[in-house]
């Protein structure tokens, strides 16, 4: 009886989910667009990042909208940006390939760069605490760990290619997937690794739920619960053609995303069936000769990374995005009342001017997270956020309005 209450329940929110998504479109991202982006990232402050193939890193400050070349700093030649990490409010990515590069930080979330000490070119990196791991791929395959915040390096691996780092905060675990072992876990960061996933089974992608780790595969989707790494295969027929060609996994909330070279699907995680897969609205980036090269979701907003199929071209179909967008989400501002927030871009003081008696005012990120309220408000001090876009609304019971302000800290 259970499982039945369940599937009924599955079915129920996969119906919901598809009919919210039917009313939005797909928009292309202004300033990058024509660049096969790698990878992206968003960053503590807000901020989203993508790494491009030759073109180095950019970085949006408006949820994905528009993107802006933020290569300061970045003095190689190769500038190939496959992976992007934080750690402590520091921003560290690899720059190059096998044949030549290094690994940049920022501490001033992507406004400028520098060079740690390592003088090769990487394709993956994670730094948790003092301890940077990453690998090189290409050619040369080779792992290198660093315990001191990157001034120094171990060789550690040789003939070791992992890629797609993950860290599992709350139980101090790490995982990577590699090329030739399928998917890693460490439970001392990176220092010793053991192999958990299919043997002789390539595997493309992975992701870490609540509860359990699904993982795509040459021969399907798999999942298993945590510790246990009993892989269970995924029998749902909603992926239809593309059931053993999904290279792309990623979560938000409680709706898991797959994806093909050339098409999305999308299904609640409500059990470890994942049944009711449904795909999503077909993007026009991907008409003529271009295929995924990134997936990635932040808040319901799926974002796609496109290349050109013409082997290594550096020329792709630029960023594409779907669903829900922070207007929507937070409401949209009204004419004709005069709202007065100031200084505009601001460190310190923001003063706020309405001509109501009562009213409360929401203070939010890029994201639509709640950073802060309060009731006839007239200033705030944002010294402590961090540099980004946010929106203040001012609600009254006959009105709702949102003003950006951008915070410079």
């Amino acid at each position: 009886m259970n499982r039945i209450v369940i599937l009924i329940l599955t079915i129920i929110v996969n119906i919901i989910a598809n009919k919210s998504y039917s009313q939005y479109n797909w928009e292309k991202s202004d300033g990058i667009d024509t660049i096969n982006v790698c990878t992206f990232f968003k960053c503590s402050s807000g901020k989203l990042f993508a790494g491009t193939y030759n073109y180095g890193i950019y970085s949006s400050c408006d949820n994905g909208k528009t993107w802006q070349d933020s290569n300061s700093g970045i003095n190689e030649v190769i500038k190939h940006v496959y992976s992007i990490t934080e750690n402590n409010d520091t921003i560290y990515i690899t720059v190059g390939d096998c044949t030549g590069g290094n690994i940049y930080y920022s501490l001033d979330f992507g406004n400028s760069w520098t060079p740690t000490s390592y003088v090769r070119g990487a394709t993956d990196i994670i730094a948790i605490d003092s301890v940077i791991c990453l690998s090189t791929g290409c050619s040369v395959y080779e792992y290198a760990r660093s315990t001191d915040y990157g001034k120094t390096w171990n060789h550690e691996y040789y003939n070791w290619d992992a890629y797609k780092y993950n860290y599992k905060k709350q139980d101090k675990v790490l995982y990577a997937n590699e090329l030739f072992s399928g998917l890693l876990v460490s439970y001392n960061l990176g220092k010793d690794w053991k192999a958990i996933g299919i043997k002789n089974v390539f595997s493309s992608d992975y992701i870490l739920l609540e509860e359990d780790i699904l993982l795509a595969t040459e021969q399907g989707l798999f999942i298993s619960k945590y510790d246990e790494y009993v892989w269970r295969p995924i029998t749902d027929q909603g992926l239809n053609d593309d059931f053993y060609r999904i290279y792309f996994l990623d979560v938000s909330g409680d709706t898991i995303y797959a994806a093909s070279d050339t098409a999305i699907y999308f299904t609640v995680y409500k059990n470890d069936n994942l049944t009711g897969w449904k795909k999503l609205t077909h993007c026009p980036g991907l008409d003529g000769n271009y295929q995924i090269n990134e997936l990635k979701v932040y808040n319901h907003i799926v974002r796609l990374g496109i290349r050109n199929t013409e082997m290594f071209s550096q020329l792709g179909n630029g960023v594409w995005n779907y669903g829900k967008n922070f207007s929507t989400m937070i409401g949209k501002a009204e004419s004709g009342i005069n709202i007065k927030i100031y200084p505009n871009p601001a460190n310190d003081i923001i003063f706020i001017g309405t001509p109501f008696k009562e009213y409360n005012v929401r203070i939010y990120s890029e994201t639509g997270m709640l950073i802060s309220h309060g009731k006839n408000l007239t200033k705030y001090n944002v010294s402590d956020l961090p540099f980004g876009i946010y929106y203040i609304k001012i609600l009254t019971k006959k009105h709702s309005i949102t003003k950006k302000i951008i915070v410079t800290n």
